[in-house]
């Protein structure tokens, strides 16, 4: 249907001429040397550090810590045997609930509460005690042999560094309490990570997980629309320069109380959807769920983030490049196309970008301006700060400059706020996890893993577009987003398929 449309037909054209031909001509060899070169190399393959890890005192003893864990907790096995014969069970087995009645379906299912809940009833430490309890009875589950094991060896040496560099950060805070609320957040995110790498492996599982998660960006999306189509929310000048955008709506938030975490919720979030909707296999739900896109795209207008806009174009971009590559002209053809269709207040949201009169612009530049002062002070860029709010407020007040005197929680640049709270091992750290955790998944989807490829494409997509919005805006400072990061690079290590070797063949699926 599509070979025989207009686009079709100048695609066909496109992909025949000479001048194709001639670009693919030089395109190869150029591509060749690039994947084949050592920085490459060095930056998203294994390397020997990696390897020297895996065999390192450190990674021996976190595996001694889980391998004491789950003898523990083997002595309380008889828990999920008296679970598979619970009443609630055999009932369930006899209905639709038989899917949703296990492991995964409880772990789906708190994430969409966490995300639909609104954020004035919303307290992340619901989150940590649902971390903390799904950790455990995974643990329990693979030491009844119900589950596979996952070594914490897999989760890499940039993991390891991270939280080391988080420990080691509550030696140079103002208030330990604070940085200790923190710390926790940052241990229940990697909770969170390791039970998805471990437990959603398998294509069914990790496509019952994605459906949890479309179902969420969906409601929080359409709660977001209703925002603004019955005028529930108001221009704010905390979120808006009033003077350079007249007649700009209020920015729409939904239930994550910014505009700025909604649209990083939508970039993480709407690629692995779109990885979702294509892998369904009969048409007609591939089409409503495709269709289903809309909504977050349409919220994404609407909270007026001028990098989420950015960002998902950029997350586009990767998204068909890695695709199908000879669809990318089709993509930047359309991308023209729409933009006379843009809505005029968009067109003047755009029109702002990198305006040092606008307010937001001002504000980021006076902060950089503090945080660097702040860093140059006492060599705190080796050593950092600490976790946490209170300690950056505490400092950053005698470093405040011009606009930023006031209304600063954080220096509005992810890398940045890193390096000021964990030290140059954290960001160092940081950079380490993203670079090795995207090369894991273009070695996946190198090596052909068909079930998964599509999910593998839309983790790298969403790592671009949030390493970009990173650029501007510190992403992990709203907590179910810092939570969501973690839990989408749980969602990658599993696509890119760690091995689980201990789990018993005649095990059933509990």
């Amino acid at each position: 249907m599509l070979e025989h449309s207009i686009l079709g037909k100048l695609y066909h054209y496109w992909t025949c001429s000479l001048v194709f031909s001639l670009l693919q001509r030089i395109f190869r060899p150029i591509a060749a040397c690039f994947c084949d070169s050592r920085i490459l190399r060095l930056l998203f393959c294994e390397g020997r550090a990696e390897r020297a890890f895996r065999d390192s005192r450190a990674a021996a003893f976190a595996e001694k810590c889980f391998a004491l864990a789950k003898a523990f907790l083997r002595h309380f096995s008889v828990l999920v045997d008296a679970w598979d014969h619970s009443a609630i069970v055999r009932f369930a087995r006899g209905s639709i609930l038989r899917r949703f009645f296990n492991f995964e379906g409880f772990f789906g299912a708190f994430l969409f509460i966490m995300y639909v809940t609104p954020h004035k009833y919303w307290n992340n430490l619901y989150t940590v005690l649902a971390a903390i309890g799904f950790f455990v009875v995974y643990l329990l589950l693979a030491a009844a042999g119900r589950r596979p094991y996952l070594s914490p060896k897999r989760l890499g040496l940039g993991a390891f560094l991270f939280v080391l560099a988080l420990l080691l950060s509550l030696g140079f805070t103002h208030f330990l309490r604070d940085s200790l609320r923190i710390l926790l957040f940052f241990l229940a995110s990697f909770a969170l990570c390791y039970v998805i790498a471990a437990d959603f492996q398998s294509p069914d599982r990790l496509r019952r997980l994605l459906s949890f998660l479309y179902a969420a960006m969906l409601a929080v999306s359409l709660y977001a629309i209703a925002q603004r189509a019955f005028h529930l929310v108001r221009v704010n000048a905390a979120f808006t320069d009033l003077r350079m955008n007249i007649g700009m709506p209020g920015r729409v938030y939904s239930t994550l109380d910014n505009p700025i975490n909604l649209s990083e919720f939508i970039l993480l979030f709407m690629p692995l959807g779109a990885a979702f909707a294509a892998g369904a296999k009969r048409p007609l739900p591939r089409l409503l769920l495709a269709i289903g896109l809309v909504f977050p795209a349409v919220a994404l207008v609407l909270t007026y983030s001028r990098g989420g806009w950015l960002a998902i174009c950029l997350a586009a971009a990767v998204f068909v490049w890695c695709w199908n590559r000879r669809v990318f002209p089709v993509l930047l053809i359309l991308a023209v196309m729409a933009l006379p269709l843009l809505p005029a207040r968009v067109v003047a949201r755009i029109a702002t970008i990198g305006n040092t009169k606008d307010s937001s612009t001002l504000h980021r530049l006076d902060i950089w301006r503090g945080v660097l002062d702040m860093l140059g002070e006492h060599n705190r860029v080796l050593t950092g700060i600490g976790l946490g709010p209170k300690t950056f407020l505490y400092y950053y007040r005698f470093h405040a400059q011009g606009t930023a005197k006031v209304g600063a929680y954080h220096s509005q640049l992810h890398y940045l706020e890193l390096l000021l709270e964990t030290g140059l091992l954290g960001l160092l750290a940081y950079l380490y996890i993203i670079f090795k955790y995207v090369g894991r998944a273009l070695q996946a989807m190198r090596a052909g893993l068909r079930e998964h490829r599509l999910i593998l494409i839309a983790c790298v997509s969403s790592v671009a577009a949030l390493s970009f919005v990173g650029m501007v805006e510190y992403v992990w400072f709203y907590q179910r987003i810092m939570f969501s990061f973690f839990i989408f690079l749980g969602i990658l290590l599993a696509a890119a398929g760690d091995p689980a070797p201990e789990l018993p063949e005649a095990a059933a699926e509990s």
